[in-house]
């Protein structure tokens, strides 16, 4: 912005040397688009810094869940007694900070809010170009974490199978039975994690999710093209009758972010910090990890996306909470969500599980958990995934924004 703005008011006052200078005289109708140029420049960067303004805090939420599943994990692993329903404090709004279930339907209902929103007055060429972006911004970023795992395995540094005998643990004892296998840590990343996924032979079981964040979110994107031109009232019929199709698949979670986003646009509300707190609570209530035998059947189905719902609604009628979820510490966090996500299952079944083999200690081995999960988050982070996302917007963008062009100043 400062850039364009200072090529143009050079230009303006070169411009206005007499010819005896060697100068050009710009006539009125060229100043007139000069300043409608900078007028439209400056419109322009208050919409996009708005825009990211409007969505900093979900990244700080993002960062959350997946703090939350990388907590989650490790007490599956080394002591499941931790998790266990038999604790009062895991029946209480706390254990959301731990509920890896929770966090996934956040995940979901995220991703949902934010595609619909971006792609609500899109077309349907762009649809398909986001559609192809997405697979592209997983499948690489995977195919390196899945290339890590398998040179662990390789090496035969995966000592799950030992902790597990150990810490009792039934999910740390599922993983890495299988030889190493270059063509399927390759074969898994680009296709069977999108179309057939097997927990009995993959390299991350986190992956689960993959194919939901693609064909989910392509589903989302088409959907709010093709109801673009909608009056409100469809519009909430159509998005109604699809959530309601969804309900009992993880669809659902999508579902409902898109409702939000559409309810969001509509009216647009504004609530007090004492309301948006108080939906903050009732959210992560009906969230807890353990929740009343009446109606725990419907923690994974309803009750989480709900709360997940809920959760995110609150911290978009807030300004308060909305500048607590944009917290930078909580914004970091959210930066490194995607490799959080991805590399603390590698460290689990690596450098956790050997150091709890070793020492049997839970203290020294979510010391360890904990500084080999940030490394490998914040070098996956920085040195895979935003230079691939970088080259995909540089790839995907035809044109240069406004705020990018030079300036052309016509006499």
């Amino acid at each position: 912005m400062s850039r364009s703005l200072s090529v143009a008011v050079i230009t303006f006052l070169r411009a206005k040397r007499s010819p005896l200078d060697g100068g050009l005289k710009v006539e009125c109708g060229g100043i007139a688009a000069v300043l409608q140029k900078l007028n439209l420049m400056i419109h322009m960067n208050a919409i996009h810094s708005a825009s990211n303004d409007r969505t900093i805090h979900l990244d700080g939420i993002r960062g959350v869940a997946a703090l939350a599943v990388a907590l989650f994990h490790f007490s599956r692993a080394f002591d499941n007694s931790l998790i266990s329903g038999s604790h009062p404090i895991n029946r209480t709004l706390f254990s959301t900070l731990w509920n890896g279930h929770f966090a996934v339907a956040l995940f979901f209902v995220l991703s949902g809010y934010l595609f619909f929103n971006k792609f609500h007055s899109s077309n349907v060429m762009k649809g398909a170009e986001a559609a192809a972006k997405r697979f592209l911004r997983l499948s690489i970023p995977i195919l390196f974490v899945c290339l890590t795992a398998y040179a662990i395995h390789k090496l035969n540094l995966f000592t799950n199978q030992q902790a597990a005998l150990l810490s009792g643990s039934d999910w740390l004892a599922r993983w890495y039975k299988f030889e190493p296998d270059l063509s399927l840590a390759i074969i898994e990343s680009l296709w069977l994690d999108f179309i057939a996924f097997d927990p009995a032979r993959t390299y991350n079981s986190n992956l689960w999710t993959i194919s939901y964040e693609l064909f989910a979110v392509i589903g989302i994107i088409a959907l709010a093209i093709a109801s673009k031109n909608l009056n409100n009232f469809l519009k909430i019929v159509l998005v109604t009758g699809v959530t309601a199709v969804c309900y009992g698949t993880h669809y659902f979670e999508f579902m409902l972010g898109a409702a939000l986003a559409l309810a969001l646009k509509i009216k647009q509300p504004k609530a007090s910090c004492l309301i948006a707190i108080s939906v903050i609570t009732i959210s992560l209530s009906m969230s807890a990890l353990a929740l009343p035998a009446g109606i725990s059947e419907f923690a994974s189905d309803l009750l989480y996306p709900l709360g997940a719902t809920l959760l995110i609604a609150a911290a978009s009628i807030n300004e308060k909470i909305k500048d607590a979820f944009s917290n930078s510490f909580f914004v970091k966090l959210g930066e490194f969500s995607f490799g959080l996500y991805l590399m603390h299952f590698i460290t689990i079944n690596s450098v956790a599980s050997s150091v709890y083999a070793a020492t049997e200690s839970l203290s020294l081995t979510f010391i360890s958990y904990a500084v080999s999960t940030t490394v490998l988050s914040i070098g996956f982070t920085y040195i895979i995934d935003q230079p691939w996302t970088k080259l995909l917007n540089r790839i995907f963008r035809k044109r240069k924004p406004l705020l990018e062009q030079p300036l052309e100043i016509k006499a």
